[in-house]
């Protein structure tokens, strides 16, 4: 049997056409030892035999250059090798065209820091790896888009939508029976250019089909990547996290886990979600005292990109702190699935309710429900009623869940503290009377309402010209008896919302909503 050594590689090539120049061979020898040396930890590959290996592998890969030259067609760089793996088809044909800059996208960190690696020992300074498992919103400006995947043809179409320049050659490396997939592609913005049949040489078996097709648009406006294991210069300033000791990082533990006492100790809050973390750099920039990533996204480039468009808009102050957390932290804090960055969010004491005068239209809610209270508050400001005193038995404003269901309302409402709602009839009481609850000598004159299903029909009740009060009762037990009493005296009024018999009752969140739309001094 003839010895396995660079020799064999080189005369097996030139056995199946392909001849490379000593140096590119050199390279694709030492390629061959480090895939099989690092096959046995991280599973690159599933051929293992020598001949097999080179026949599926470097030669099918090598081959395209070939077919391509054939046909009148050639890779223009850059071109993107998507769902490289162990560097197939992108690492032999960057070996061979040196001077093409090649882009290997992969979705698994470990083969990434193999493919760096392996492109750094093997001197290819053509090649930059891609941690991502690319999306149409991806930009990864190429000229070429070349995979062995086995995602349907449509399927990369649209996932390299964001990246492949108009005119641009996509190029499938398939099986032969691909018929249906083709068919498919006549309704994508791409012209088929070549479906070349071949099989490998040396066997009969090895059927194979390359496909190649030329887009006709556009690419759509993606979000820039950033290559793997490079990051800007902001990241060089930010302090990384990733013990569960870490001050920081028990303070936020206690502001996602601990409830509100926690966060007005805290002083801050979380604020996660992007699209609420848009809404708030929007409006409350100022409040903000640090951004979050996780280091993850950081190493993928994502969180380089978000950072940079929060800095270009200047939605930040100036010396906000910048915090990176390991990936087991973030998960720790409940915030896995949610895309970065995360926002440490400065909340001010919650005064008491004074229970003076309204002036302005004001809400009372008892809501304990993170996500009643955050609908409620964002219905809140949609509707003009910024002013909410929060009864004894509500969610706090600030906790992270009220936060991102009401996309980030509850962060621009007025918040006073008040009784619980089996008290607050009696204040009321006070309030109307004159007596010292309202303050001396100054009886309450604005006009009181709640949702009750015995109150007066909602379309009935004109707008109020001056400014009120409108109290929603709890989830579940809805309003006490003593805010019913005091109806019976004329201090506050009962209003109802028509519905049909067959539901007994609505959600309180969507009976506020109602209310406050029939109600609301907006419209």
């Amino acid at each position: 049997m003839k010895e396995i050594d660079q020799d064999r590689m080189a005369a097996d090539l030139r056995s199946a056409g392909i001849h490379l120049k000593k140096d590119a061979l050199d390279r694709l020898w030492s390629f061959h030892r480090i895939l099989r040396e690092r096959n046995r930890e991280l599973n690159l590959t599933r051929l293992y035999s020598y001949e097999t290996m080179v026949r599926k592998h470097y030669v099918d890969c090598l081959l395209v250059t070939e077919l391509l030259s054939k046909s009148g067609l050639r890779l223009e760089g850059p071109v993107m090798d998507l769902g490289s793996g162990g560097g197939f088809p992108g690492m032999p044909l960057a070996i061979e065209s040196p001077d093409t800059a090649w882009y290997l996208v992969e979705g698994r960190e470990n083969r990434c820091a193999y493919l760096k690696e392996t492109a750094a020992e093997l001197g290819l300074s053509n090649v930059t790896v891609y941690w991502r498992k690319l999306q149409p919103t991806d930009a990864v400006s190429v000229r070429a888009v070349i995979t062995r995947a086995v995602e349907g043809m449509t399927g990369t179409a649209e996932r390299v939508s964001g990246s492949l320049e108009k005119g641009g050659l996509l190029l499938f490396m398939k099986g032969p029976h691909c018929d249906d997939e083709i068919r498919e592609m006549q309704a994508e913005p791409y012209e088929l250019v070549l479906d070349e049949h071949y099989t490998l040489p040396g066997s009969e078996r090895d059927r194979r089909r390359l496909v190649v097709f030329r887009r006709t648009s556009e690419p759509g406006r993606g979000r820039r990547l950033y290559p793997y294991g490079e990051t800007a210069e902001q990241w060089k300033h930010a302090l990384h996290i990733t013990s569960a000791e870490n001050v920081r990082y028990k303070s936020l533990k206690k502001i996602m886990q601990g409830g509100a006492r926690s966060i007005m100790k805290e002083g801050q809050t979380l604020v996660y979600g992007r699209r609420v973390v848009d809404e708030v750099l929007n409006e409350t920039p100022e409040s903000v005292e640090a951004v979050l990533f996780e280091e993850r996204s950081v190493k993928k480039g994502l969180a380089d990109d978000a950072m940079t468009d929060i800095a270009r808009e200047e939605r930040l102050p100036a010396g906000m702190d910048l915090l990176v957390l390991s990936a087991p932290l973030i998960d720790g804090l409940g915030l896995k699935g949610f895309e970065p960055p995360y926002l440490l969010y400065k909340v001010n004491p919650i005064p008491q309710w004074d229970a003076s005068a309204l002036s302005e239209p004001t809400l009372f809610l008892p809501l304990g429900d993170p996500e009643n209270m955050g609908l409620a508050l964002r219905s809140a400001l949609a509707f003009g009623f910024k002013e909410i005193v929060l009864l004894e038995e509500a969610a706090s404003p600030y906790l992270p869940t009220v936060i991102r269901a009401s996309s980030g309302a509850s962060l621009r409402l007025n918040y006073r503290r008040g009784p619980s709602i089996l008290k607050l009839a009696g204040v009321l009481g006070e309030m109307r009377a004159g007596l010292p609850g309202g303050g001396p000598g100054k009886a309450l004159e604005a006009p009181i309402f709640y949702l009750d299903r015995d109150g007066q029909a909602l379309p009935e009740q004109s707008r109020p010209a001056t400014a009120f009060g409108l109290i929603v009762g709890e989830e579940g037990r809805g309003i006490p008896d003593s805010l019913r009493e005091l109806a019976e005296k004329g201090a506050v009024k009962a209003l109802s919302i028509p519905m049909s018999e067959e539901i007994e009752s609505l959600n309180a969140a969507v009976s506020l909503s109602i209310a406050m739309y029939q109600l609301t001094p907006t419209r």
